[in-house]
């Protein structure tokens, strides 16, 4: 996958954040499943557009398969009894008169 500048004269670095936006993309999601980018880019170009969408598609049918909603993890038991507190004031010493 590579994106092309120039209107297919030399590959680019990246695809621009509006090729990503015209395919249904945003940058965050792009990065994740590996798709270059390139944020100094403002150029769009109909092929590179064309080609993030069959990516887009992919990316969308893989969405399906996961968990909506994470399950909290379980709550860890403890692993020994809780020990009594001692009180912490000072007893006072009775004085005789």
């Amino acid at each position: 996958m590579q994106a092309t500048v120039k209107d297919g004269e030399r590959p680019g670095r990246g695809f621009s954040m509006a090729e990503l936006k015209e395919a249904g993309l945003d940058a965050r999601t792009a990065r994740k499943h590996g798709v270059p980018t390139d944020v100094w880019r403002d150029t769009r170009y109909d092929a590179n557009v064309e080609q993030l969408k069959g990516i887009a598609k992919s990316v969308k049918e893989s969405r399906k398969g996961e968990k909506k909603k994470a399950e909290p993890p379980a709550k860890r038991k403890a692993t020994r009894k809780p020990t009594k507190k001692k009180s912490t004031k000072k007893k006072q010493k009775k004085r005789k008169k």
